[in-house]
């Protein structure tokens, strides 16, 4: 079910499917209304990762006497069955948001390691947002199609958990960051993959959620990867191979007029604008000079 802007819980639970061994049972994400202070003890018989998709949640794990310490926005949190956990609201803001999996058999992955300490858990901080699209993906699954999506939803657990086994940096005690670690064959892809497309949409302008948005990758990872891969930002690239088409096209002879609108300018005074922020000179001064040149 969904709600207005302000309050909503979509997802599903995958109760009718009777099978053994590893397989999820649920995919939620709620943007849910709580009163802040309020606490209370959970204990599940399964698997849970949960993660947090904005700021405010306090926590405390294994012992009421424990200390409740903050989560931040994007920190997933990985808990064994019978991990016992509070979570509270200390925030002014009236709407939490949060998404969370339950499943069961991760006894037979990396994840048993993961929590192999007293208290069964584990903390993850994604600062590159690798796990929220994942996240926001099982729930919309479970959303629209509910049991039928179920071997979807299996195979978005079980990127999940892929992310978590083998993008995990350990910073201390059950604490981890996951890191971007394109391989060398991911990182060719995914540089001439943003850069087909810039090529491919070089005569109008983009911005990065359009981009990220096109290519099924947060902003975050696309800035981030693409930049340490080809060593300049995705947007830079892209004024580069506009202001190459622009010379191209002013070279030829092609009128300022004619050029602005098919470069998707709103007018001449806009593309001389970007022209001379990239290139130092106006578009009529650099035609001029390399007239002379020939």
């Amino acid at each position: 079910m969904e709600g207005n802007m302000d309050y909503f819980i979509k997802g599903h639970r995958w109760e009718s499917i009777n099978l053994s061994g590893f397989r999820v049972h649920s995919f939620v994400e709620n943007n849910k209304s709580r009163y802040s202070g309020q606490s209370r003890m959970i204990q599940n018989s399964f698997w849970v990762i949960d993660y947090t998709l904005s700021d405010g949640m306090e926590c405390r794990i294994g012992s009421p006497r424990k200390e409740f310490i903050r989560r931040p926005k994007n920190t997933a949190h990985l808990y064994a069955p019978m991990t016992k956990y509070w979570e509270r609201v200390n925030s002014r803001k009236k709407v939490f948001h949060e998404t969370w999996t339950t499943f069961q058999g991760g006894e037979n992955t990396f994840l048993e390691k993961l929590t192999d300490n007293k208290f069964r858990y584990a903390v993850f901080h994604d600062p590159h947002e690798m796990l929220r699209p994942l996240f926001e993906e099982g729930a919309e699954i479970g959303y629209k199609a509910g049991d039928a999506g179920f071997w979807r939803a299996e195979a978005v657990l079980c990127k999940i958990i892929d992310v978590i086994c083998n993008n995990s940096k350990k910073n201390r005690d059950n604490y981890y960051i996951l890191e971007d670690i394109p391989s060398e064959k991911e990182k060719h892809g995914l540089a001439e993959d943003v850069e087909e497309y810039l090529k491919n949409n070089v005569n109008r302008q983009l911005s990065l959620h359009e981009i990220s948005k096109a290519l099924a990758m947060s902003v975050s990872k696309l800035t981030h990867s693409y930049s340490r891969i080809r060593g300049e930002a995705p947007i830079k690239t892209h004024s580069r191979l506009r202001l190459m088409q622009i010379k191209n096209m002013l070279l030829s002879g092609e009128p300022l007029k004619n050029i602005a609108s098919q470069m998707g300018f709103c007018d001449i005074y806009h593309l001389s604008k970007f022209f001379k922020n990239m290139e130092g000179i106006s578009p009529r001064a650099f035609t001029s000079l390399n007239r002379k040149k020939l």
